[in-house]
């Protein structure tokens, strides 16, 4: 695309600039929202999911801005940056996958008796077993 075909700014509608700014806040608050749910949450295993959704959808409002943004810009419908949508869901959830087994495999390394080894079924608790006689 040439640089003769770009609408300039100063005659671009301004609906769309208000829309691409609602985008763009919206997107920036759920952006916030998944901060909060990584300070909120004690230990790695309780953030990894409440930051993935926020973010995801922070990202969609991101990503709509800039479509509506380009389109407008460009005179003609811009599709590249649903890219980043569709790779976010396929990326995401096996970055956290890997980082959940990373995780798992450092506490059961240190000896925490809350990891559980793969193909090991989890520790039953019977009756006497808190007082230490090992529920004899």
């Amino acid at each position: 695309m040439s640089a003769e075909a770009l609408v300039p700014h100063a005659l671009v509608p301004l609906w769309v600039d208000a829309l691409v700014s609602l985008l763009l806040l919206n997107g920036a608050v759920f952006c916030v929202i998944g901060a909060t749910g990584l300070l909120r949450f004690p230990h790695f295993f309780l953030r990894a999911h409440p930051a993935a959704l926020p973010y995801t959808m922070g990202t969609w409002s991101i990503a709509a801005a800039s479509v509506v943004w380009f389109s407008a810009t460009q005179g003609v419908l811009s599709i590249q940056p649903w890219t980043v949508v569709v790779l976010l869901p396929i990326g995401a959830p096996v970055a956290v996958v890997f980082l959940a087994r990373a995780a798992l495999f450092r506490l059961r390394r240190a000896g925490h008796e809350g990891a559980v080894a793969a193909g090991d079924s989890a520790p039953v608790r019977t009756e006497g077993s808190a007082s230490g006689d090992g529920g004899r």
